[in-house]
């Protein structure tokens, strides 16, 4: 029975299982992390398609079962933990990581931030998420979906929406669509050397995103400052591309030195 706690829905749709392993390419991963292994409708296929997979998963009934399950399989390392606590040094030491997942919907964003501030272990990563959250992480600038998730995110990583899937591919079925999406760690960082001011900026641009930029942020940039920055003061959050934060923090840091 699902916990309600955890924020466990179960996948158990054999096609969808059977698309999100032919969308990751597991041919060319070393090393594989699943997050949140529940009852296995990941895990299994996963191990037959890997030579390594380590799973996290915090309920404790779970892990029992899972433990009893994988007896016949030698390439399982299970980990009776909490994601948000666990460390991805632990396992390897470079970017050879790929990080797959149903990730619970009530701790998506925090289990996101937490895998940004390691990745450089990572290779790439895939997970489903409510869809509205999908959307915003993979948001453009001009749409409303536009969000300091979407901004704070985009400028470590690629992301993209690579298919749909439908409550009923759960259960207990939940209320809203999911998506399955990929990630793949930029080269360098967008906003790398003031990395402070671009979490402040986009914190303050969006906190008040009805406001137009100059306004938003004036505690921080005069107008000339945002012209400068090649960023229409008139403008609103929404409307700003990845590049031009990293510009009006670039403008920032200039201003304290």
């Amino acid at each position: 029975m699902a916990k309600k706690r955890f924020g466990q829905n179960f996948l158990q749709d054999t096609g969808i299982i059977e698309q999100i392993i032919s969308s990751i390419p597991l041919e060319t991963c070393a090393e594989v992390l699943e997050i949140g292994a529940g009852k296995g409708a990941l895990t299994f296929p996963l191990l037959l398609n890997i030579d390594k997979l380590y799973a996290v998963e915090k309920d404790r009934d779970l892990i029992k079962q899972l433990r009893s399950d994988a007896l016949a399989y030698g390439n399982l390392t299970l980990f009776e933990q909490d994601i948000l606590t666990f460390q991805l040094s632990s396992l390897v030491t470079s970017a050879t990581l790929t990080v797959v997942g149903n990730l619970p919907y009530n701790i998506t964003t925090p289990i996101l931030f937490h895998l940004t501030k390691q990745r450089d272990q990572i290779k790439n990563m895939f997970f489903m998420v409510q869809k509205e959250v999908a959307d915003r992480l993979c948001a453009q600038p001009g749409c409303k979906q536009m969000s300091r998730l979407s901004i704070m995110l985009q400028a470590d990583w690629q992301m993209e929406t690579l298919f749909q899937i439908p409550p009923e591919a759960f259960l207990p079925k939940p209320k809203v669509t999911s998506a399955f999406v990929s990630f793949y760690p930029r080269s360098e960082p967008v906003a790398n050397g003031h990395r402070e001011e671009f979490s402040q900026l986009v914190l303050s641009a969006f906190q008040t995103r009805r406001k137009t930029i100059r306004n938003a942020l004036k505690q921080w940039l005069t107008e000339e400052d945002i012209s400068s920055s090649g960023v229409l003061p008139t403008d609103r959050a929404e409307d700003l591309t990845l590049q031009h934060f990293a510009q009006l923090a670039k403008t920032l840091s200039e201003k304290k030195q």
